[in-house]
């Protein structure tokens, strides 16, 4: 565990900066790298807070999801979106499910629509019935 948070903390900064700043083939990369993380140490990072700082990050893969210059990094910020929802506490996972159905609403370009119902059944499967409350809203959207 100890070999583990050494990683984690050491790994961080490097891969949110290549999302915020590298090429193409850099964010892909680092966005996979953290799904793997996110995937393998969620319960960790779950439990050890300070950890990592779960509001830039989500700041900086969401900005991909919505943002990003190709539909492959989209879909790999989705892919890490869902694997991050894991170490999200109740009010952030709130914030990011609220981002997203407003992004849904918003959203002029019908090309980005199955990315974020993608993001969505993601996250859905991630956290299962966590995500429970925010049904009234979500289902409206698919029809």
């Amino acid at each position: 565990e100890d070999a583990a948070t050494g990683i984690i903390t050491n790994l961080m900064p490097h891969m949110q900066r290549g999302i915020e700043t590298k090429g193409g083939d850099i964010k892909e990369e680092c966005l996979d790298i953290l799904t793997d993380v996110f995937k393998r140490f969620g319960i960790l990072i779950l439990r050890q807070q300070q950890l990592v700082n779960r509001d830039n990050l989500m700041r900086v893969i969401n900005s991909q999801l919505t943002q990003g210059s190709t539909p492959t990094i989209r879909k790999k910020a989705s892919f890490c979106m869902g694997a991050f929802a894991v170490v999200l506490n109740n009010k952030q996972l709130q914030q990011l499910v609220a981002l997203i159905i407003e992004r849904v609403r918003k959203s002029q370009n019908k090309s980005e629509l199955p990315t974020f119902v993608q993001c969505l059944s993601l996250i859905a499967k991630s956290v299962g019935n966590k995500l429970a409350p925010f049904l009234q809203e979500i289902i409206p959207l698919l029809q």
